[in-house]
């Protein structure tokens, strides 16, 4: 099931660096604000070479358009861009700048016959290399989304080039003793930092640092003879796991054998005992020792032809060098996108090459060199938004992932490629770095894309902090939900101004910078309107009784104040009982399993992210479900051109014991999203429970990030999640069945009306 990537908290601290300490001069200014009119052709040469900036990037499928550094391109292309004074030298520059990386690229005059295509002599069983995108991949290869041209590796993997071989074992037995591994190991690996290690774990408990770790880094075998090599260190008296194995690190074979695992005194003079270990020698036909092996990039293999060190046979690690494809569909050689870009200029890219011993052809017929020159040139971490080319640059890039990669632009009825207009210009216009100014230029190109897992994180973000006071937005109002600060501000008082601005104004300017469906980012918004810098102080014009009064709080919080406090789990009244599966551990909510599943009713209140408490759902099926709601796109075409097939997914959840026998009803709000939604999307398509409350965030399925020039980072959905009738969630998100909204004079009089409307529906026989 997707899990969201971001805590609430640092959504929450996003936002307030645009509206927490800002008055409504800077969160008003028009979206296109910026050059003027005769700047309009600078802004059409800046849109043709994003346009063509994507195609090259992620379509080409040229060994030396991978091989390329796109971020330095990027700031490069912006600024080569910048200085063209007339059509004529936009034509030679877009030649000079791509042509040396895209070889068969044709670049003409709009509105011209396109010359004819390069004649390439290729092997009737050449090769063929074109992109295939399983989702974001990005160029990348990660778990989820992935990116590969086909007869290539991938150029980076998720995880790092590391291909492991693990086992762990409960480290409660031995804690305040010593753990010592011994195996055997040998490598084919060549030059470079190719080798293979051991290493050994000792992780403590609560996540807490300082548990012993060794990798043999400082001592790796490169060697081809079986070499006998040994790790030994403490457990920590609060340890909770040890995790052990080899690895095998880069390109090259590494082979393990007879592994040991013995446990000892923590000093002086005592015998080592050994730990029983399946399987250590890798002479079992399977995994029944239940070793992991599943690292991308790497094969495994219980050898029987080269020599063990001990028995017949050793496990082989080897990186894997000729890649499958991701999936059937794939360009072919002819196979060409013809695009007119504007400003002047069409382009024709072919979207398959041949390829040979010495890579795609055709070759290039450009010097690259001084392109390479001038790309080694620039170090994108060390600009910032004072820097026009950065900021141009950066917004290349991320509205070629929108336009390239994301699901639902048939859900969302935008004019994307005007917002790349409206973004050029306002970052041509935006000078300035700690002001924000250009943030907020990248905040509302993604607020247009409507999802509620894109955002644009930046280096001038910062902990920000609360007041001692929650805020929702009720009944047309800015309503105090809960106050820690009862002698002078209360539950239900209603905030009318901030920092002398109308709330209601700094709400819709903070709506306008947040990305998503309207109840996502109203209730982003009003939670995160009083977010400040720590100790600063804001201050609020109140209404209580319809009496106004001020106020200036201290922002003196790290994190939001909480909901109403209610124990994790809890028995309202007797066979009723309450789960809230924001706090509970899965250990906790095991313990109480025989008593929920017997109880007359339980409510579970998913009311914002859940933690690891999914797995609950299959005490509530009487029957095995097969659904596939999540689809990772199969893209092999720029501008989502169909037809698009996709890679269907699902839970696939199996019933277990025990069953829940009572009446079963989940709170919701429009703080749930992602993995709260695939929670209740089970819930809502197999009917297992009333839903009460109000529509959730509508964002779910797993989240791309990619970090960009500057130390800004950009996000997105990457798949499709749709419910389990086929409708659309985006944006849309999981309906209640029982709408309940709580008022301003329930929250004054501290009651949760969501709760005990789900209460009178579980109290029924």
């Amino acid at each position: 099931m997707a899990r969201h990537f971001l805590k609430t908290a640092t959504l929450f601290a996003g936002l307030a660096l645009l509206v927490g300490c800002s008055g409504p001069a800077a969160l008003t200014a028009p979206a296109d604000a910026g050059p003027t009119a005769r700047q309009e052709p600078t802004i059409d040469r800046l849109v043709a070479f994003a346009r063509l900036y994507g195609y090259v990037r992620y379509f080409h499928p040229a060994d030396e358009a991978a091989a390329t550094d796109w971020d330095r391109f990027a700031i490069h292309g912006v600024e080569q861009v910048l200085a063209v004074q007339d059509p004529a030298q936009f034509h030679d520059t877009m030649a000079a700048l791509f042509m040396p990386v895209s070889p068969g690229l044709q670049l003409y005059a709009q509105g011209r016959v396109p010359p004819p295509a390069p004649l390439v002599q290729a092997a009737a069983d050449a090769p063929v290399v074109a992109w295939q995108h399983l989702g974001a991949g990005l160029g990348e290869f990660g778990t989820t989304y992935q990116s590969l041209r086909t007869h290539r590796a991938p150029r980076k993997l998720a995880g790092g080039d590391n291909g492991t071989l693990s086992r762990s074992i409960d480290a409660t037995p031995y804690r305040g003793m010593r753990i010592r591994l011994t195996a055997a190991l040998r490598a084919e690996v060549g030059d470079g930092d190719n080798r293979a290690q051991l290493y050994v774990t000792v992780a403590r408990g609560a996540g807490r640092p300082g548990g012993f770790f060794d990798n043999m880094k400082d001592r790796p075998v490169t060697a081809t003879g079986w070499v006998q090599a040994r790790i030994e260190g403490p457990v920590a008296d609060d340890a909770t796991t040890i995790r052990f194995g080899g690895l095998l690190h880069g390109q090259g074979t590494a082979w393990f054998d007879d592994f040991r695992l013995e446990v000892g005194p923590v000093s002086g003079p005592g015998a080592w005992r050994a730990l029983p270990l399946p399987d250590p020698d890798f002479e079992a036909d399977d995994n029944s020792g239940g070793w992991t092996q599943a690292s991308l990039g790497y094969d495994y293999f219980r050898d029987d032809q080269a020599p063990a060190f001990a028995g017949k046979q050793s496990m082989r690690l080897r990186s894997i060098s000729t890649w499958p494809p991701l999936f059937a569909a794939r360009a072919q050689p002819g196979e060409a996108i013809d695009e007119a870009l504007g400003a002047g200029l069409s382009a024709r890219m072919p979207l398959a090459l041949y390829s040979d011993a010495g890579g795609t052809l055709p070759r290039s017929d450009r010097d690259a060199a001084p392109l390479i020159q001038a790309l080694a040139a620039i170090d994108p971490k060390s600009l910032n938004a004072s820097d026009q080319r950065l900021r141009l640059a950066n917004v290349v890039i991320v509205w070629n992932l929108f336009q390239h990669f994301y699901p639902y632009f048939d859900v969302v009825d935008i004019d994307w490629q005007n917002q790349l207009r409206i973004a050029l210009r306002s970052a041509l216009a935006d000078a300035d770095d700690d002001a924000g100014q250009y943030l907020k230029t990248l905040r509302r190109l993604v607020a247009a894309a409507q999802d509620g897992h894109a955002g644009i994180g930046s280096p001038l973000s910062g902990p920000r902090y609360w007041p001692p006071i929650r805020t929702q937005w009720i009944e047309g109002a800015l309503v105090v939900t809960r106050s820690l600060d009862e002698d002078r501000v209360k539950a239900g008082d209603i905030i009318t101004s901030i920092d002398g601005v109308d709330a209601k104004t700094r709400l819709l300017d903070a709506e306008a910078l947040i990305s998503g469906s309207p109840q996502w980012r109203r209730t982003m918004a009003a939670g995160g309107l009083l977010l400040g810098d720590k100790d600063s102080s804001v201050a609020l014009s109140l209404l209580r009784d319809r009496q106004p009064f001020d106020l200036t709080l201290a922002r003196s919080h790290s994190g939001p104040v909480p909901m109403l406090s209610r124990a994790p789990i809890e028995e309202l009244e007797p066979g009723i009982w309450y789960v809230d599966l924001r706090k509970p551990s899965s250990d906790a909510l095991r313990g109480q399993l025989p008593t929920l599943a017997e109880a007359h009713g339980v409510i579970f209140d998913i009311r914002g992210y859940p933690g690891d408490g999914a797995w609950i759902l299959k005490h509530l099926l009487s029957q095995a479900e097969q659904t596939d709601w999540m689809a990772v796109p199969q893209i092999t075409r720029p501008d989502h051109v169909p037809p698009l097939a996709f890679k269907p997914l699902g839970g696939h959840l199996e019933p277990a014991a025990p069953r829940f026998a009572g009446k079963v009803t989940f709170l919701t709000n429009a703080d749930a999203i992602s993995y709260a939604e695939s929670i209740l999307g089970y819930v809502e398509g197999l009917h297992l429970g009333e839903i009460v409350g109000s529509a959730t965030a509508g964002a779910n399925g797993n989240v791309r990030v990619v970090p960009l020039p500057g130390g800004y980072s950009a996000s997105f959905t990457g798949m499709r999640v749709r419910k389990f009738d086929g409708s659309p969630l985006h944006r849309t998100g999981i309906q209640p069945t029982v709408p309940m909204e709580p008022t301003r004079a329930g929250i004054a009089a501290g009651r949760d009306e969501v709760l005990e409307r789900a209460l009178s529906i579980v109290r029924k026989p």
